[in-house]
């Protein structure tokens, strides 16, 4: 029979150490672990990021009093840990040599190794949700529904390479399953941990507005930084035949670059720089940002009706921010 926690036994953290706990359990994840595959998961906590979704995971879960659930923490974990895994393979399948800046997976152990690394930490993550769902007396919170959709949202824009005809409506569901699922996911589990049934459905939209804007303003990276600060080239989205928001709105301005970008494509030989002048001339940039700022209000009105607590609606307005690319106060 399964025992679930009483009140009283639960634990609560504060935001600054629930932080540092999940960065803890996501180290442990990758280092203990077998030792046919442990070099490879050493090998990858080098390149692990900010751990953004995970945060907003516990900034979610945060009580009125301003402390989480330590359920919360293994949750995030796992959240970061199912991301990790996309990377993985989105490395094989683009054959990149490099995640940030550290030497990809692929690169050092090779493809097959890096795919099964990848379905292992894919696994763990599973496995740590499936716990959960064991000790908490109320509907589980099901990451294998929220992997299918990112596996969905992979799979069309991998149906989708080149396509120079890509709409804006087929753009938007291919970034709402491989981006904003996550995003959704961790707001959606933070939201479970906290036991907000009545707003979990704002939670939910929250974390997906956030999510939309993120991959928009990762797409302008690929047009306006340099290599060296995007620790990518430039243009890397368009070489491995990924459409972006700012080609796309760039090309409906330009059909001339249409079809100059379709014929670079028909040679495997894109002219980076001058492209991306003419990108940015077209106003690809311009309008993508003026996109993105239509779901920036979106999730502007999801914070003001959730009447969060001071703190709780601070650290969602921070991430908010950060996701929008704005100037912004640390998030911790």
């Amino acid at each position: 029979m399964i025992s679930y926690k009483t009140g009283a036994e639960r634990s609560y953290r504060t935001l600054e150490r629930a932080v540092e706990e999940l960065e803890r359990q996501i180290a442990a994840a990758l280092k203990r672990s077998p030792a046919i595959i442990r070099p490879m998961l050493e090998h990858l906590a080098l390149s692990t990021g900010k751990n953004l979704r995970g945060r907003a995971l516990l900034i979610s879960a945060m009580n009125d009093e301003g402390m989480i659930d330590t359920d919360a923490i293994v949750l995030a974990a796992a959240i970061e840990l199912f991301h990790l895994a996309t990377l993985v393979h989105d490395d094989v399948i683009d054959n990149a040599d490099f995640r940030r800046a550290q030497e990809s997976l692929q690169r050092r152990f090779g493809q097959k190794q890096a795919v099964l690394c990848g379905d292992y930490v894919l696994a763990r993550a599973v496995e740590m949700v499936a716990e959960l769902n064991d000790c908490r007396p109320k509907e589980g919170f099901s990451i294998a529904s929220y992997a299918k959709l990112v596996c969905l949202g992979e799979l069309r824009q991998n149906a989708n390479s080149f396509n120079f005809d890509l709409s804006i409506y087929r753009y938007l569901t291919i970034i709402r399953g491989k981006t904003a699922m996550l995003f959704e996911a961790a707001f959606a589990g933070g939201a479970w941990i906290l036991g907000d049934e009545k707003s979990f459905d704002a939670y939910r939209r929250l974390g997906r507005y956030i999510g939309m804007i993120f991959q928009m303003m990762d797409d302008l990276i690929d047009l306006e930084q340099t290599a060296q600060t995007a620790k990518k080239p430039i243009l890397s989205d368009l070489r491995s035949g990924v459409i972006t928001l700012p080609v796309i709105l760039a090309m409906q301005n330009s059909p001339q670059l249409k079809e100059e970008l379709r014929e670079q494509a028909r040679q495997e030989c894109f002219d980076a720089e001058p492209l991306r002048q003419k990108i940015l001339d077209a106003l690809g940039n311009a309008k993508t940002r003026a996109f993105a700022q239509r779901y920036y209000r979106l999730a502007e009105k999801e914070l003001r009706e959730l009447h969060l607590t001071e703190q709780k609606e601070r650290c969602l307005r921070e991430l908010l921010q950060k996701a929008s690319g704005e100037a912004y106060a640390p998030i911790f």
